[in-house]
């Protein structure tokens, strides 16, 4: 009798169960495949961008051919990133919630990106109001670095970008064994 017992109140839970009403969740457009690697894919033309301090900055890059802003988050010692083929020019960054603008529009960092190439568009240090020793092995370690002035509302910081390619395609090719693709120099 306990068997019976048992098993109807299981067969009546798997059957309210089943009939159970549920809202449905609204539909979801069905991406065709194309889309869906788009989505998935990232675009062949990127930049790397390696970040010696502090990470979690925003550069401001301005393409110099049609003039379109674009602010891109650095968290990563090496960031990728997707941007269309051109040159273009660092106008800006954001520290710490302040914008720092290009004091010297004369004297300008622009790096190019070819089309379908994985691009190094060099190493960066931000530090305020100057870059001072504290880097000082990190830029004796690059082929070249030049200095680059920026402001807020009341505060300089400066920007220095330099060349460590070859420490850099190491540490890439190390991390794209799958493809062995090397950088290509974007300045």
């Amino acid at each position: 009798m306990k068997n019976t017992v048992l098993f109807a109140l299981i067969l009546s839970i798997f059957v309210s169960c089943a009939h159970r009403n549920t809202v449905s969740a609204p539909s979801q457009p069905v991406l065709s495949v194309e889309t869906q690697k788009k989505h998935t894919e990232m675009s062949k033309t990127r930049g790397i961008f390696h970040v010696i301090e502090p990470l979690g900055i925003e550069l401001i890059l301005l393409n110099v051919k049609n003039h379109k802003e674009e602010t891109v988050l650095m968290d990563k010692t090496l960031s990728q990133l997707e941007l269309a083929p051109g040159h273009w020019q660092v106008t800006g960054f954001i520290l710490g919630g302040k914008r720092f603008s290009i004091m010297n529009a004369s004297k300008q960092f622009i790096f190019h990106l070819k089309k379908d190439r994985i691009t190094y568009v060099g190493s960066y240090i931000f530090q305020c109001p100057k870059v001072n020793q504290t880097h000082l092995q990190e830029m004796k370690m690059m082929n070249f670095f030049n200095r680059y002035p920026f402001k807020s509302k009341n505060q300089l910081c400066e920007l220095v970008v330099g060349s460590d390619f070859d420490k850099v395609n190491q540490v890439w090719m190390s991390m794209d064994k799958s493809k062995h693709r090397a950088l290509g120099l974007g300045f």
